[in-house]
């Protein structure tokens, strides 16, 4: 799940160089995303975020101005903060197993990197 949404943030902030692939294909796709979601649900006028929302899926201005909107709304941030909520319960659930063990400390490892690729 983290890294879903982690993933799903860099396609709308990323560096295309560091991420690897190009951004904005959610959008443009028509994806909904959770930073979407979160962003939706906040608007005061839902009728204009869902027609912000349509027109990112084929205006590449549009698209960037709902990428900008995302990130000065919080939207963004909230997504990135329930990744991090994501991680420490998988990190909770990997305290059960003995300590140890090779497979633990790899999905520890894995937890920690979903996260840090995204910085």
């Amino acid at each position: 799940m983290a890294f879903q949404i982690v993933d799903d943030r860099l396609d709308l902030e990323g560096d295309e160089a560091e991420v690897g692939k190009s951004l904005g294909t959610d959008l443009a796709e028509g994806k909904t995303t959770l930073a979407v979601i979160l962003w939706r649900d906040a608007a005061a006028d839902r009728a204009a975020a869902l027609s912000a929302i349509e027109a990112a899926w084929d205006d590449a201005a549009a698209a960037r101005a709902l990428c900008r909107q995302l990130r000065d709304d919080g939207a963004l941030r909230r997504a990135h903060q329930r990744a991090e909520q994501e991680i420490a319960a998988a990190h909770e659930r990997l305290a059960r197993p003995p300590a140890g063990r090779a497979d633990r400390h790899l999905l520890e490892t894995l937890a920690r990197y979903t996260l840090d690729r995204s910085r």
